[in-house]
């Protein structure tokens, strides 16, 4: 079923004050939620200044956090928008994790792109 997201308009307290030791712990206890992968896409869009930068910074937060060779991730991302963004979570993969946005959502090079992202790990 997919649900509609609803428009962030600021950053949730719990992204804002996270380190990457925090998600780096989450991600190696099983742990790994939502909050975590929206701050590997904001850290990973605050230091690109190009879409191979963003790639580049996302897999290696995601390294970092998950493992090397112990996920799959998948991306898209189109320069101007598109016209919708669903959380299409998958019970039959409690380890996976979706995460859309609109131009704007995340910060720096990335803020002019639509981003949509998945990521699915052992376990």
């Amino acid at each position: 079923m997919n649900t509609p997201i609803k428009a962030q308009t600021s950053i949730p307290e719990a992204v804002e004050t996270r380190t990457l030791e925090q998600v780096v712990a989450a991600g190696r206890s099983g742990a790994f939620a939502g909050d975590d992968l929206y701050w590997i896409l904001r850290r990973a869009a605050t230091e690109a200044s190009d879409p191979n930068g963003f790639y580049d910074g996302i897999v290696r937060l995601l390294d970092q956090a998950l493992g090397q060779n112990a996920y799959i991730f998948t991306w898209t991302i189109f320069k101007g928008g598109y016209p919708g963004a669903y959380n299409n979570q998958n019970p039959r993969l409690p380890n996976g994790l979706p995460w859309s946005g609109y131009p704007g959502v995340l910060p720096g090079f990335a803020s002019d792109y639509a981003v949509t992202v998945f990521v699915f790990w052992g376990g």
